[in-house]
């Protein structure tokens, strides 16, 4: 006997609780049919393979649909064996999809919790990052002024360098007229010590030629005191004879 497709046929057993709509699903990002069904290999056995199955039977989808959207209509659509895991007695009620939701849900929330904690930890890079720009922009002028002071200290080193090298040209220049100072030092040390010794020598004669001095002055200073009192005594006695005035002035 032919498998009835208990999908069209079990329309008697759908409740008719009013349930809330499905919301949100509109803001979640596109993603592929592989993507879409991770989520549901818990409650859908071999789902991957299904996948597999109704992704090759839409290579040529119709209506401008992408392969993607056809294969979910064949999904759908598909039929299942009564002995699959999966099957229509098996699958899933509505309790297990809400509960599966909110988990999807809460994993949702703590992934949007996550982006916005990795999103302040980026804001905090971003800052850090503006900061270190900051710096290496400081630390690029400080690196410009040092290679300036570099260059300036090179070009003193190079003028310290040349004078240095005119300093040392000029050293035995300095050195030899040094030693032609130092000779004619000695030289003139030579000459004062014989202008000392003819000094001496001149000092020695000027004091004998002192003493002959004296000594011819005294005998003349005698004689000069005698020929003064003889010309008293006779200009005070007329009687002594001029022949007797001029023996004493002789004398």
């Amino acid at each position: 006997m032919a498998h009835i497709n208990t999908r069209i046929l079990d329309a008697g057993e759908e409740r008719l609780n009013t349930l809330t709509p499905l919301r949100g699903y509109a803001s979640k990002s596109l993603v592929s049919l592989q993507e879409a069904v991770v989520k549901l290999r818990e409650l859908v056995d071999d789902v991957d393979s299904r996948v597999w199955t109704a992704t090759n039977r839409s290579e040529n989808p119709a209506n401008e649909l992408s392969q993607d959207e056809s294969a979910a209509i064949v999904l759908y659509t598909i039929e299942w064996d009564p002995d699959h895991p999966s099957s229509g007695a098996e699958k899933p009620n509505y309790e297990q999809l809400q509960s599966k939701l909110e988990e999807v849900n809460n994993e949702n929330e703590r992934l949007k919790v996550r982006c916005n904690q990795q999103q302040a930890q980026i804001d905090g890079l971003e800052t850090t990052n503006q900061a270190l720009n900051k710096n290496c922009t400081n630390y690029d002028d400080e690196i410009q002024r040092l290679k300036q002071d570099n260059r300036r200290l090179k070009q003193e080193a190079q003028e310290y360098n040349q004078k240095i090298v005119h300093l040392n040209d000029e050293i035995p220049k300095h050195k030899e007229e040094i030693q032609r100072v130092k000779q004619d030092n000695r030289r003139l040390t030579q000459e004062a010590q014989q202008y000392v010794h003819e000094i001496q020598s001149l000092n020695h004669k000027i004091q004998l030629l002192e003493e002959e001095i004296e000594g011819l002055k005294r005998p003349s200073a005698s004689s000069s005191g005698r020929t003064k009192t003889s010309f008293v005594a006779s200009s005070e006695s007329p009687k002594i004879p001029v022949a007797a005035f001029a023996m004493t002035t002789r004398e």
